[in-house]
């Protein structure tokens, strides 16, 4: 399993397409679930319980399992991308296809998988690299 998922798993996921096995994937749908329910009343303060509970979970794995302050980011841009989703979709099917509106929506969702792919890499790069070069030891070959 890789660090964490690429934009593009979990985009997916959160759309409601193919799922990867990972525990931020199994988060983010979720989220997307709490997103695209239309709550009312006192359900909208359960909701956000959950919600929250949902994003003190992500945090909590991003801090145990990846361990960067760039990762603090990781629970709220997921909270973003699954309401962009729920959005998308249900402009989709409530709207004209063709409307700037439902193009615009899907725009949106589109970079914070972009946005998400650069967090990714930002976190992850660094962690790759420590544990490969975490045991070569410098040599000095020139003058000293």
């Amino acid at each position: 399993m890789d660090v964490l998922p690429t934009g593009h798993e979990l985009s997916a996921a959160i759309l409601g397409g193919h799922r990867v096995e990972h525990p931020l994937i199994s988060f983010a749908c979720a989220l997307a679930k709490l997103h695209r329910k239309r709550w009312r009343g006192t359900e909208q303060v359960v909701a956000a319980h959950r919600r929250q509970a949902v994003l003190d979970a992500i945090d909590l794995w991003m801090a145990t399992n990846v361990g960067s302050t760039t990762a603090l980011q990781a629970g709220s841009l997921i909270d973003e991308m699954t309401r962009a989703g729920a959005r998308a979709r249900y402009l989709l099917a409530t709207a004209d296809p063709a409307s700037e509106t439902v193009h615009a929506a899907w725009t949106a969702a589109a970079a914070l998988a972009d946005q998400w792919s650069e967090l990714a890499v930002h976190v992850t790069v660094p962690y790759a690299c420590s544990t490969r070069w975490r045991s070569v030891q410098p040599t000095h070959t020139g003058p000293r």
